[in-house]
Parts: C-alpha cells; sequence; structure tokens
C-alpha cells in the first residue's frame, strides 16, 4: 500500500518507513517482536522520500545477545552479515582472498595488495588482477 501511495519512493525508503512506524516503543528492535506489529495509519500518512536511501536493517545496535556474545541474529557488533561495507569490498573485488578461498572459488582479488600475486604465494588460489577494481576508476564527483 505504501509503494501504491508513494511510487517514487526507494526500496530502502520504503523499509525505512516500516521500522520507523513499526509499534515497539520508540521503534526500537527486540528479538521476540522486530520492530513491533506494522501499524498501518501510522505507514500510510508519513512520506517514506524524507528518509534517507539506505538499508535500515545491516546496522541495528541493539539485539539480544545469547552466551557466546553472539546476537545469533548476525555480527557480534550487533548488526547483519555481511555489513554493508564488507559486500561493497567483495563486489569490488579488494576483500583479500585468503579469507575467501575455500567460500567462493570464483572470486577475483582485484585491490592493491601486492602479496596477493607474489610468487611461492601458493596458498591463495583465486585469480589475482592486481589494481583492477572498480572502485579504483570511478569518475569523482
Amino acid at each position: 500500500m505504501a509503494r501504491e501511495k508513494w511510487p517514487q519512493a526507494t526500496g530502502n525508503q520504503l523499509l525505512q518507513l516500516l521500522v520507523r512506524t513499526g509499534m515497539n516503543s520508540g521503534n526500537s528492535w527486540n528479538e521476540r517482536t522486530g520492530f513491533g506489529p506494522t501499524n498501518l495509519e501510522a505507514m500510510l500518512s508519513t512520506d517514506p522520500t524524507q528518509f534517507p536511501d539506505e538499508n535500515p536493517l545491516p546496522d541495528k545496535k541493539k539485539l539480544g545477545k545469547d552466551t557466546e556474545g553472539s546476537t545469533g541474529f548476525g555480527s557480534s557488533q550487533g548488526g547483519s552479515v555481511p555489513l554493508p561495507q564488507e559486500v561493497a569490498d567483495y563486489a569490488d573485488g579488494i576483500k583479500f582472498p585468503l579469507s575467501l578461498q575455500d567460500e567462493d572459488p570464483n572470486y577475483v582479488y582485484r585491490g592493491l595488495d601486492d602479496s596477493a600475486a607474489s610468487p611461492g604465494g601458493d596458498y591463495i588460489s583465486s585469480p589475482v588482477h592486481l589494481g583492477t577494481s572498480p572502485r579504483f576508476h570511478k569518475k569523482k564527483k
């Protein structure tokens, strides 16, 4: 219904709207009810285009801790895993391949750390194309 009322709102802004109009006290998150039941009246009377176009869910600060110190929802720092910066680093090929070689055999390291391409570096099985990350070639605004 909110998408129909505000067709110019992005998906992230609609997520912001849903989070900010949940019925938990202070729009807070908890492990039992999330952000609370949906308040349709508040959702349909609040313009989501006023909110930032960024996903509000990966950076939740307060999640219930389990006995081992992790949140059970992802990151021990209180957010989802992977974090937005980690996703960007992976997409741009600058996450060091040693931590990925068993998880993604198709990953290509495109960063600047030449130790990834050093001779005898047989511990890294991922392809290495130094300095070719799209992050290095974006136009400056």
